[in-house]
């Protein structure tokens, strides 16, 4: 996933992610989307970074579950 972060992450204002049609297609159809152009190089260590902020998050989502 923090690939995929990384490649498509866009910014409209505040927001920030992935347009939704472009993971459902990644996921139903196994290919990119027609419309995804690439803007960057996606480096080893940008994806570590991206996993780690990942696993930080969904750490703190566990902490914060109603048990």
């Amino acid at each position: 996933m923090g690939i995929i972060l990384g490649l498509w992450e866009t910014r409209a204002g505040k927001n920030v992610g992935i347009p939704v049609e472009w993971i459902r297609e990644w996921i139903v159809y196994e290919r990119l989307p027609e419309e995804w152009k690439p803007t960057h190089v996606q480096g080893f260590l940008d994806v570590v970074f991206r996993a780690k902020a990942i696993r930080t998050a969904m750490e703190r989502f566990k902490e914060t579950e109603v048990k």
